[in-house]
């Protein structure tokens, strides 16, 4: 059967083990949801492979198969890297739980533009912030209000006075102003945020 050759605009959310020969790469596209890919692995260390990594925004030629399954990534063209999400741990691990969200929650062949868009914004906020709670926060209830979630009135609405009036604070101000807020303070408000994503509109959000 006939290969075709594509071009895909990919973020990438994350990377396994495919067999010996093989990496299964799941990206996000901006036009096709969630997407997996194979990356070959070089044989030899001096063997040149085009290569996606974690937190990679690129343009991914696929050679696909019609009818088949995934691509097998044939060249890679990166637009952007983001090297600096693995210097701070704590914003590593705020990266790649958004990730783990974002591979769990959409699913494949759906255009999401805003998505694509808040993933990039959300992994560079994470590099110039130390406030990896507060920007997980801000981008999951932005990224839920977006596709029609009931968060100001399901969630927000029917928090406790005091933890409301922080969480509506925090949520209506840039990073920049809330340099003097104790991310680790945040940390409730994420949890109940995702405890009612879970139970109320059954997403995938685990820590």
């Amino acid at each position: 059967m006939a290969s075709a050759e594509r071009t895909f605009e990919v973020l990438v959310l994350g990377r396994e083990p495919g067999g010996e020969a093989h990496l299964r790469t799941w990206c996000l596209e901006r036009e096709d949801g969630r997407m997996m890919l194979l990356q070959r692995m070089a044989k030899r260390k001096n063997q040149p492979l085009a290569a996606l990594d974690l937190f990679d925004h690129a343009e991914a030629h696929l050679d696909r198969r019609k009818g088949s399954g995934p691509g097998f990534l044939k060249d890679a063209i990166h637009i952007a890297r983001h090297p600096e999400l693995a210097q701070h741990y704590p914003s590593f691990q705020a990266a790649a739980q958004w990730n783990r969200w974002v591979r769990d929650n959409v699913p494949d062949g759906q255009p999401v533009p805003e998505l694509f868009e808040l993933t990039l914004q959300t992994w560079r906020a994470l590099i110039r912030s130390r406030k990896p709670t507060l920007v997980l926060l801000k981008a999951l209830f932005r990224w839920t209000r977006a596709e029609g979630y009931p968060v100001n009135e399901g969630w927000l609405a029917r928090l406790p006075d005091e933890e409301r009036a922080e969480a509506y604070h925090w949520l209506a101000h840039p990073l920049s102003e809330l340099e003097a807020v104790e991310d680790a303070h945040a940390k409730a408000s994420l949890q109940s945020l995702q405890r009612f994503l879970t139970y109320e509109a059954e997403l995938r959000l685990a820590d």
